[in-house]
């Protein structure tokens, strides 16, 4: 289906930092993601945090759990998660709650609101891996999905009447097909992985008026835009809507700070505790391990 967006279209100032009370919230546009980060050490409320102080749940204002903070441990007193899933390009809030050793919670956090980032370009689109969060990709789409919803009907026909017995269920998940544009192999790899990597988010941006949407893949196709070889290629993917998997007990990943990256850039973990000081450093730092630890490994091979 084709779509026109207005790429001269007004875009509101994106705040990168957002504080309210223990919660601070980062914007991450690398990857379309939201850093949260609650700091109980000095709240009044928990004068012995240490000994009090369990584990922090992070919730998008509508009471949505954020994936890795339902719920986030709180040593020394700090929980982080990091929200990959909130809509692009729009208002959003969040709060936290805690969670003390006897099983009680404290009250709920004042807000913390800023606006996502975008996808690059008019017709950008986020794709991204929920089974395995290191793989994520920013593509062009080149139509927006038609959407099918199939019935589930069963029906049996009347004696002495036209009209038959129809029995009607819930209508079945949306279904359809993406195309998007890949302008280079190692964008259409990168796209490819994701697409068959399991359940997968597609966002895109307010203007398309298509939901953001949990989906799997089945056939995925490939095709030239000309009869030449040539590197830029159309990825079509098949897919079924499916619902939002589970958040409870998921993981942290942070993009480019995770076990894996430190160890690639790094070599050993003493050599990046070396420039972050701690595991909590190297997640709070503004930069991904490869930036971070550039200037390091440097001094070490000229050495």
């Amino acid at each position: 289906m084709p779509f026109i967006i207005d790429p001269n279209a007004a875009q509101p100032a994106l705040p990168v930092v957002a504080t309210s009370g223990v919660l601070t919230a980062t914007l991450d546009p690398s990857d379309g993601g939201v850093m949260l980060v609650a700091n109980y050490q000095t709240d009044p409320a928990i004068p012995t945090w240490p000994l009090n102080l369990r584990t922090v749940r992070f919730y998008r204002e509508d009471g949505t759990p954020v994936r890795s903070g339902a719920p986030s441990v709180a040593p020394g007193g700090i929980a982080r998660a990091y929200d990959r899933e909130a809509p692009c390009g729009v208002v959003t809030s969040w709060y936290c709650v805690p969670e003390y050793a006897d099983g009680t919670t404290g009250d709920k956090s004042p807000l913390v609101t800023l606006q996502t980032a975008l996808p690059r370009g008019v017709r950008g689109v986020w794709v991204k891996s929920v089974s395995n969060p290191a793989l994520s990709v920013q593509v062009t789409a080149t139509d927006v999905p038609e959407l099918s919803y199939e019935g589930r009907q069963s029906s049996a026909a009347v004696r002495g009447s036209a009209y038959p017995l129809v029995a009607v269920d819930t209508w079945g998940a949306a279904t359809g097909t993406w195309s998007f544009y890949v302008p280079s192999a190692l964008d259409r790899a990168q796209l490819q992985a994701v697409l068959t990597s399991g359940v997968v988010l597609v966002q895109t941006r307010p203007e398309f008026d298509f939901e953001d949407m949990f989906i799997v893949c089945g056939t995925v196709g490939r095709a030239r835009p000309g009869t030449v070889a040539q590197p830029d290629q159309t990825i079509t993917a098949d897919f079924t809507e499916v619902s939002r998997p589970p958040v409870e007990g998921s993981a942290l990943y942070v993009p480019g700070k995770s076990w894996a990256d430190f160890n690639r850039a790094s070599g050993t973990w003493a050599q990046a505790l070396e420039v972050f000081g701690t595991w909590a450093g190297a997640l709070d730092s503004p930069q991904a391990a490869d930036d971070a630890l550039a200037p390091s490994l440097t001094l070490v091979t000229e050495g």
